[in-house]
């Protein structure tokens, strides 16, 4: 069975639909895979992520059309998917 993370509020980011970039703690969906690439072995692709998010199963807020997700989350999303940490982050 999966593991259910408790779904946060949204988060308003209007900026957002103006072109300017959110704040260095959050980070768009799009950008997810890249994130856990760089920290992680094994990162899910964009779908798969998607499904999970849209499904509860991983934390995650929403902003008009687009899913934001917290930089201090990126831990408990790998432990929700059972990534290990990449060598390269180890040693960062």
């Amino acid at each position: 069975m999966a593991m259910m993370l408790e779904r946060q509020k949204p988060v308003k980011y209007p900026a957002l639909a103006k072109g300017i970039a959110m704040p260095d703690d959050h980070i768009p969906l799009v950008q997810l895979p890249r994130e856990l690439a760089a920290q992680f072995t094994g990162a899910p692709k964009y779908s798969a992520l998607y499904t999970k998010i849209v499904n509860g199963e991983l934390p995650a807020s929403r902003d008009g059309g687009r899913w934001i997700i917290r930089r201090a989350d990126l831990p408990a999303i790998a432990r929700a998917l059972g990534l290990k940490r990449a060598p390269s982050a180890l040693s960062a």
